[in-house]
């Protein structure tokens, strides 16, 4: 797995158009991204912020990162960023189409995928660092673990091979853990002739992997 040191998250951002960075006229390294700069911002990020075990030991922020933590969008969607745009998935017609379509086929290009669940922690700060540049295998943030998910498209066609079986009639809510499955889902999983399938899915819960997954489904 490669994992650049040349592109931070907010610079493949900040190519994409996501966010606006503007100069700032203090340098020094900055808080997230760790990165040296002229241009920063001479202050600490707000005084909410819980992200700090994520953060180096800097002294400014870059104009990137300090424009994206002044971008809402970014913690509140999901989304696919790669050099030419950022995707939100709330804007499309089919989100859970296009994740499982870029899982199985990666693009060629340096992309980072977010996905959040409740749209309030600055999850995507766990990629800051980790912009996928291969296709091998990838990284994923999400915010509901604290550190990136790697991935491989191996996996995804699995997984995803497994769910689709199993959807909709088993909720997500079951297949993550959040629920238990009960009679009802195993009469069905029998009479259906999956209930190796299921038995399977069950015993998937609690990998980071897994949930990624679920999260594509249908």
């Amino acid at each position: 797995m490669q994992r650049t040191q040349t592109i931070t998250l907010t610079r493949l951002l900040s190519q994409g158009g996501a966010i606006k960075p503007f100069p700032g006229s203090t340098p020094g390294i900055c808080y997230l991204c760790g990165l040296a700069t002229e241009e920063g911002y001479g202050e600490k990020p707000s005084g909410n912020f819980t992200a700090w075990a994520q953060c180096y030991h800097g002294t400014v922020l870059c104009p990137e990162c300090y424009a994206a933590l002044k971008t809402p969008a970014l913690r509140r969607s999901s989304w696919i960023a790669i050099p030419e745009q950022i995707i939100y998935l709330r804007d499309i017609d089919e989100p859970r189409a296009l994740l499982r379509q870029v899982f199985i086929e990666p693009p060629d290009r340096p992309y980072a995928i977010y996905l959040t669940r409740g749209g309030q922690k600055q999850g995507w700060l766990s990629l800051l660092r980790y912009v996928n540049q291969g296709a091998q295998h990838f990284w994923v943030g999400v915010d509901w673990r604290d550190r990136p998910i790697l991935l491989s498209p191996e996996y995804a066609v699995w997984a995803l091979g497994l769910l689709g079986q199993l959807r909709p009639k088993i909720s997500k809510a079951k297949l993550w853990g959040e629920e238990e499955c009960d009679v009802a889902d195993y009469a069905y999983a029998s009479e259906a002739g999956l209930l190796d399938v299921l038995e399977c899915a069950v015993k998937q819960r609690g990998d980071p992997r897994w949930e990624v997954m679920i999260y594509a489904a249908d």
